[in-house]
């Protein structure tokens, strides 16, 4: 009669020789970044602010993610003030979106001139992933009410049409000041008029489908209107201060 197979010592014995020979290896190490990377970092985090605008600029065209990654790392912090900056001024100049998250996070950060000056790259970066970032951002409940804000005022300073419709959307948030915020950037955006969340829905829903041309060509329109009534406007303050100047002259020669 043969003898039943005893699965739990067989089972056991594998488990032992797993646990012995076969032990997960130490994490490795990540590699080095390049020599020339690693010249570059010490030059943005010196003291010599031409050296470090050369070498940010170096890293911002190099295509190599190991250059991205010494920028964000710099504007994660910490580091001085001057050097996050000049890195911020380099990203708006060259306008990459892939740099779109990290301008966010920077953006709900404490300090106010940091968050200007990614706000500023941000309104510089014109690209759909961007806009699809910027209005995932501010849409966004969990974010700082602040940042949300200052995310949907650079979309409306952009002037950029497909912003439109990520504004339209917000207009749909449940937190008042949010969609306040995306009605004043539609003003910016189209140069309308308020007419409350309904009325813009109506007026997207009419345009939305008209091609880009119709839009540019609106656009010029009520920019000439608006400098005709600039210019209209102007020549009543003039004529209201001759006005002035000539009674007090009349006043002061008739004592």
């Amino acid at each position: 009669m043969e003898r039943p197979l005893n699965l739990r010592g067989w089972h056991c014995a594998v488990l032992v020789l797993l646990a012995s020979g076969c032990a997960a290896a130490p994490p490795s190490a990540p590699p080095a970044a390049p020599a020339d990377i690693v010249a570059a970092e010490k030059d943005v985090l010196g003291e010599d602010p031409v050296r470090r605008k050369f070498a940010v600029a170096d890293l911002l065209k190099d295509p190599r993610p190991e250059a991205r990654a010494v920028l964000v790392a710099i504007l994660k912090g910490p580091a001085p003030n001057a050097v996050q900056q000049d890195v911020l001024e380099g990203i708006a100049y060259r306008r990459d979106e892939a740099f779109v998250p990290a301008l966010i996070r920077v953006i709900e950060g404490p300090d106010l001139s940091l968050r200007e000056k990614a706000a500023s790259a941000l309104e510089a970066i014109r690209a759909p992933g961007a806009l699809a970032a910027m209005h995932a951002a501010a849409a966004d409940a969990a974010r700082p009410l602040s940042a949300r804000l200052r995310i949907i005022q650079a979309l409306g300073d952009q002037g950029d049409p497909d912003a439109i419709a990520p504004l339209i959307a917000l207009l749909d948030e449940p937190n008042p000041a949010v969609s306040r915020k995306a009605a004043e950037a539609l003003c910016r955006v189209t140069l309308l008029d308020d007419t409350g969340t309904e009325g813009w829905k109506r007026w997207w829903a009419s345009y939305r489908d008209r091609p880009p041309e119709a839009f540019l060509r609106d656009h010029v329109e009520r920019l000439r209107k608006i400098n005709r009534d600039l210019r209209q406007a102007n020549r009543a303050l003039r004529a209201s201060n001759l006005k002035i100047e000539q009674d007090r002259l009349l006043a002061a020669a008739a004592q």
